[in-house]
């Protein structure tokens, strides 16, 4: 059965919430004018490159999230960490301020409490969803192809530094995002998700490696 939209909408907006401290940009700062530099034939090789260092078929990491509400003013912290598995999906589990954890496949999500209840949301047909997992997917998984079909791709270096911003090119994953700012040298460590309303999730991302191989107390958590 598949479940209504409005707990799929809030699964994935919890998803967003802990995932992977804000991004006050000053005017000086160089993400301002990312968007104003669409990927061109130069900037493509190296957009290519950065997506080549992060195909792994597994990836895990730390993140530090910052939730800042525009209409409140505050900012809510989360910590934890990441596992992917390309072929099974994303596990976010957060460590602080609750123990959760989120396991997002490529129809559905699995979440499970502090208490070790699950609930499982199906997201078959849920256009929305399916294109903002789609999209997580790719990025952490460097898949340059996908990107570049489903999203208007953005570039520009500042030194050692690389910005990649990420537009939906159609309206389906617009209900979760309007632009995605990515950050980082080596690999990605700095993800800011721009809501519509002005709303910002930043992740800092830390202690990234990219193992051979999961180890079980890893995989347990792709386990549906």
């Amino acid at each position: 059965m598949i479940a209504k939209k409005k707990p799929l909408y809030r699964c994935f907006c919890v998803l967003f919430m802990i995932l992977l401290p804000s991004l006050a940009f000053a005017e000086s700062d160089p993400a301002d004018d990312l968007f104003e530099f669409p990927l061109n034939p130069e900037s493509e090789a190296s957009f290519d490159r950065i997506c080549t260092s992060m195909s792994a078929d597994y990836i895990t990491g730390d993140f530090e999230q910052i939730k800042k509400s525009v209409k409140s003013g505050r900012a809510l912290v989360s910590k934890g960490n990441i596992i992917i598995d390309k072929k099974k999906g994303i596990v976010i589990r957060t460590s602080y301020p609750v123990s959760s954890v989120i396991f997002t496949g490529s129809d559905f999500v699995i979440q499970t409490n502090s208490s070790g209840k699950k609930k499982k949301f199906d997201a078959a047909g849920n256009g929305a969803f399916l294109s903002a997992s789609a999209m997580f997917q790719a990025i952490f998984t460097g898949n340059a192809a996908a990107l570049k079909e489903n999203y208007d791709i953005f570039y520009k270096t500042n030194g050692d530094s690389w910005l990649v911003g990420i537009k939906a090119k159609g309206t389906t994953a617009v209900s979760f995002f309007s632009s995605v700012l990515l950050k980082g040298s080596r690999s990605i460590d700095t993800l800011v998700f721009y809501a519509l309303n002005g709303d910002t999730i930043t992740y800092s991302i830390s202690n990234i490696d990219f193992p051979e191989f999961l180890n079980e107390s890893e995989l347990v958590y792709f386990e549906q």
